[in-house]
């Protein structure tokens, strides 16, 4: 018989800890049992680090209530939030399974029927979210989890924040992952839906291609990569892809946010027309009733994007008019304005010869200098910001950026004293204190 005490299960709240599933620069995640209910929890457990500074414990709480009152088949659930002694702790519905990222590694590219189920579920989950007024800010294939049911399911709201609160603030913190951030988020402006929408549109792209379209030597240069350099092209790398599909990425990951699909519903309308999935489908149901409204309202307002931008798919049933124009068909012109209409094309035919004169002299100065150009591959330099790199075992370090290698990477920071290096799993934030 064994006299030797047994050590008591570790317990949160009513939770019964079982053992750690995951980890993330806020805190842990454990399997856990709800001895109530007798079923499997996933324990998001806030550090303690963190468990001491209120701003972290506030938008480690907004997680909670952002999830808690939207309902959808493809979010994660949330069961409860609480608190036992001085550490934080939010319940939610354990999911079985694998994350994109994972996927992504072990298959490489997916075939677009399979990338489109996938992006069409997060685009109805992300609905939701956008219409409760969340913007989700740290969206990525490591947030999108594959079930047993081959379910996406989107997670991980740690960043989220509704359009308009700013009780909870990160003063200059960079936050978010540099390969999904839009330009105007790297450039240190808010996040808003269209934020989102860019990062979707990083993320269908890697779904196609096994690799995300900016990706430099650190985290500095990624960024410059997202506000500076277009968008490349996915069919470039995947031949097999329809060639609309550039467009719809193109618009998607548009730098300025008025570019972009103004909804997720828009996204999903155009993405569509090329993959009718189910969820597609009913959110592009739902952009025509949209569209509906706005032309009935102003009939002539439309996206004005550049040349690549894909036109939306009209019903082949449907003869679609504008206002006043079949009535003016009607009328013969009469010979005055047949005379007026003749000088107007004469003076539009001398205005676009007299423009490309000036833009051929144009192309002739600058076309050499930029010929002469050569690109040279250089080292990592220092980013021109100052930063703040806060980590779990280091005292925080002030310095000027040199790289961010990401999960199982280092940081490394050029300090005072030297280059200091820091694992990437250990960095609680990145705080920018000086410069942009």
């Amino acid at each position: 018989m064994d006299d030797q005490p047994k050590t008591p299960p570790q317990r949160l709240g009513i939770y019964v800890l079982q053992r750690a599933i995951g980890r993330g620069g806020m805190g842990s995640v454990f399997l856990a049992v709800d001895p109530t209910l007798r079923r499997h929890v996933a324990l998001k457990v806030l550090a303690p680090e963190l468990a001491a500074d209120p701003d972290y414990v506030a938008r480690f709480r907004r997680e909670a209530t952002s999830l808690a009152r939207i309902r959808h088949p493809n979010l994660v659930h949330i069961y409860a939030v609480g608190e036992d002694g001085n550490r934080h702790f939010i319940a939610m519905e354990y999911l079985k399974g694998h994350t994109v990222a994972e996927i992504l590694r072990q298959r490489g590219a997916l075939p677009l029927p399979v990338a489109a189920r996938i992006l069409g579920q997060v685009l109805a989950a992300l609905e939701k979210v956008h219409a409760a007024g969340i913007v989700h800010r740290d969206l990525k294939p490591a947030n999108i989890m594959i079930d047993e049911d081959q379910r996406a399911i989107l997670m991980d709201f740690g960043l989220a924040k509704p359009r308009h609160d700013h009780s909870v603030t990160t003063g200059n913190t960079l936050i978010g992952t540099p390969e999904y951030m839009a330009p105007e988020v790297a450039e240190g402006q808010d996040a808003d839906f269209r934020s989102d929408v860019y990062a979707l549109g990083v993320i269908l792209f890697e779904l196609l291609t096994g690799r995300v379209p900016f990706h430099g030597n650190s985290a500095i240069a990624t960024l410059r990569q997202q506000v500076e350099q277009p968008t490349p092209s996915a069919r470039s790398l995947t031949p097999t892809l329809p060639p609309q599909l550039d467009a719809v990425i193109a618009r998607a990951m548009a730098k300025k946010p008025d570019e972009r699909y103004p909804s997720v519903r828009a996204f999903a309308a155009d993405l569509a027309a090329l993959v009718p999935t189910p969820e597609l489908t009913a959110l592009a149901a739902g952009a025509r009733a949209e569209r509906g409204r706005a032309t009935s309202a102003a009939p002539l307002a439309g996206y004005t994007g550049s040349p690549t931008t894909p036109t939306v798919p009209v019903d082949p049933n449907r003869t679609a008019t504008v206002p006043g124009l079949a009535a003016a068909a009607a009328e013969p012109p009469t010979a005055p304005t047949m005379a007026h209409v003749s000088r107007l094309r004469r003076w539009r035919v001398a205005t676009g010869a007299l423009a490309a004169a000036l833009l051929l002299v144009l192309a002739l100065l600058v076309l050499p200098r930029v010929l002469r150009r050569r690109p040279v591959a250089v080292e990592p330099t220092p980013s021109a910001a100052v930063y703040v790199v806060h980590s779990r075992h280091h005292e925080p370090i002030t310095g000027r950026l040199l790289t961010i290698g990401g999960a199982g990477g280092l940081v490394s920071v050029k300090a005072a004293a030297g280059v200091v290096e820091v694992p990437y799993v250990d960095v609680l934030k990145i705080e920018l204190v000086a410069g942009r």
